[in-house]
């Protein structure tokens, strides 16, 4: 017998914050300390490492910060939260054992000139939704803009400066609630969607999103920026004013990207559609196309997959990638003979062995619903009876996972959702 397991959600619900002048100098002390930490513990990691061939466990790192707390010197390490330098230490723990794992890069130090800083608090977070106001351990309650409520429990919060210089509060909460179980499989539900840069989703029923091509709406405005930062004293004021600037242009392009991918994801996902099949995307390797790098970094496919992912799987529904190389652009539907000679700038797939024309995009949808429809129910899959999917074809985007397949890893998605298995 098959054992099942609830899956739990933690919600993250982000806000911004407004700290007064002594809170911001309290926060940047948190994120000065903790960046310290960080730096200090990844040298001794990687020193340990070398003499002895083996890697410090976090409960050392641990008792070698309580000793650096008694010395005089690191009196400092006192003046901010304790549990967030744990915290710090936990991080560091993970990123380098993803590291070993070969699922990430050598964790690096932290520069104090970076424009991004953070730090966690494991516990103590209060929400005063009446009062507008965020408790923060150490810091005290901070005013917020609390746009959203929430019922559960509060697990960790995440406060944030970003480089245009606002601060931010993320506070992650347990609401109690089981995903619900995933729905079945069936072609008359299922849909499946090519991710382009001429139109940014095209369904295999014949709809296209456009894409907004955000980034080039500032680009003008960018260069004129960028040229008054490039020409300002490195370390004035003015330079940070300047900084400031074009940190609020990226800023603003980021958001608007933001939302219309959660406006296109939510409309996916409202529809009657079950199942959305989408292409394995190597995004990485294809920003290293010169041509085209900068197009597809400012259309957003990564993130709006990451939306799409956590919106399906709330709503019990599924989301599969098909294997990257199925040659779904060449390959003609009707007579599946390859087209090989089709370049990026034909826009009309034409089969040059049976004669089927039809928009290049909207044929690419329909093949991935025809791919992934065989990845999940085999061979005639139009008249397949429909399969049952398991939690974790929702969850992991890596393979088709209906049930009777090998089971995928559960994954995290975006931050307003993520999950734990328990």
């Amino acid at each position: 017998m098959v054992s099942t397991c609830s899956v739990m959600t933690l919600k993250a619900y982000q806000y911004s914050i407004s700290p007064n002048s002594e809170q911001q100098a309290q926060i940047w002390q948190h994120f000065n300390h903790n960046r310290g930490v960080w730096n200090r513990m990844l040298a001794l990691k990687s020193r340990y490492y070398k003499v002895y061939g083996k890697s410090l466990s976090k409960r050392q790192l641990q008792d070698h910060l309580i000793k650096l707390k008694k010395r005089p010197a690191f009196a400092w390490l006192k003046q901010v939260n304790s549990q967030s330098l744990l915290a710090t230490l936990n991080n560091l723990d993970t990123a380098y054992g993803n590291f070993f794992k070969g699922i990430a890069k050598f964790p690096r130090f932290k520069s104090k000139r970076s424009n991004w800083h953070s730090y966690a608090n494991p516990q103590h977070t209060e929400v005063d939704f009446e009062n507008g106001k965020v408790k923060l351990p150490k810091i005290g309650w901070v005013k917020a803009k609390l746009h959203r409520e929430f019922v559960g429990n509060i697990k960790t919060s995440t406060v944030k400066i970003s480089p245009s210089g606002k601060f931010t509060v993320s506070i992650l909460v347990d609401d109690g609630k089981v995903l619900p179980d995933a729905t079945t499989i069936e072609p008359e539900y299922a849909i499946g969607i090519d991710l382009g840069i001429k139109d940014f989703v095209i369904t295999s029923r014949g709809k296209t999103y456009e894409n907004k091509r955000l980034l080039d709406k500032q680009l003008h405005q960018l260069n004129k920026q960028q040229r008054i930062l490039s020409r300002k004293k490195k370390g004035s004021a003015s330079r940070n004013k300047q900084r400031i600037r074009v940190a609020k242009l990226h800023e603003h392009v980021a958001n608007s990207r933001k939302d219309y991918a959660h406006k296109v994801s939510a409309e996916l996902v409202s529809e009657s559609q079950t199942t959305i099949f989408c292409e394995d995307l190597a995004v990485k390797n294809l920003l290293r196309n010169k041509k085209l790098s900068r197009h597809i970094a400012n259309v957003g496919w990564s993130q709006f997959l990451e939306f799409l992912s956590y919106k399906m799987k709330e709503s019990s529904k599924n989301l599969i990638r098909i294997n990257r190389f199925k040659p779904s652009s060449r390959e003609c539907r009707m007579c599946h003979s390859k087209h090989e000679n089709l370049k990026l700038s034909d826009r009309t797939f034409e089969c040059p062995y049976c004669g089927h024309t039809e928009d290049r995009d909207i044929h690419a949808a329909k093949n991935i619903l025809r791919f992934g429809l065989e990845q999940e129910l085999g061979s005639g899959s139009e008249s397949s009876h429909a399969v049952k999917s398991t939690p974790e074809s929702i969850l992991d985007l890596t393979s088709g996972s209906a049930k009777g397949l090998e089971p995928a890893l559960v994954g995290s998605a975006e931050a307003p959702s993520r999950t734990s298995v328990s």
